[in-house]
């Protein structure tokens, strides 16, 4: 049995872990609750991803028969390997540092290639629509209103917090060029 887990596979199951429920049910909660701003999981990946997990026995599923006629679904839920899975998925998500392909940092490292100006351009335009998205976000956040769950109010706070930071970095590096 495979033990590391996607990003996307750690999603679905945490959404799996609140309660079962059928692939359509899990794509719109993903779209409700803006999980797309922190994971790439496109609506045909969660079918694939529930059936991948469903055959390495991570899930179980039963099949729910439609009320007026319609297709029957399966309902997927965490099986005990799958919750063990889960749970140590999560705590080592918490605990661990998180390396991976940063697109801005691989530029950083051309800085002494550029243009000073040309650099600082950059950088100011990066601000902006750092600005703009953070804006966005928290017009986001404020459409839950007051019934927004914890965790996402923790996932929209946590991605704020690092574009506050890049922006205050923005503004100390871009003056440092000479």
């Amino acid at each position: 049995m495979k033990k590391d887990t996607s990003n996307a596979e750690l999603a679905l199951m945490s959404l799996l872990a609140e309660r079962p429920m059928h692939a359509y049910e899990i794509a719109q909660i993903i779209e409700e609750r803006g999980m797309r701003e922190w994971t790439q999981i496109g609506f045909s990946s969660i079918y694939y991803l529930l059936k991948k997990m469903h055959k390495a026995g991570w899930l179980n599923s039963e099949e729910e028969r439609s009320e007026v006629g319609g297709p029957s679904r399966l309902i997927y839920s965490l099986s005990k390997p799958g919750t063990a899975i889960w749970g140590k998925a999560v705590i080592h998500s918490l605990t661990n540092i998180h390396r991976g392909n940063n697109p801005f940092l691989i530029a950083l490292s051309a800085i002494p290639l550029l243009e000073h100006k040309d650099v600082k351009i950059a950088l100011v335009s990066k601000q902006e629509k750092l600005e703009e998205e953070a804006k966005r976000l928290v017009d986001k956040i404020n459409g839950f209103g007051s019934n927004i769950p914890t965790n996402v109010e923790a996932m929209f706070d946590h991605t704020l917090g690092q574009i506050t930071t890049t922006i205050e970095w923005i503004k100390r590096w871009k003056d440092n060029l000479k």
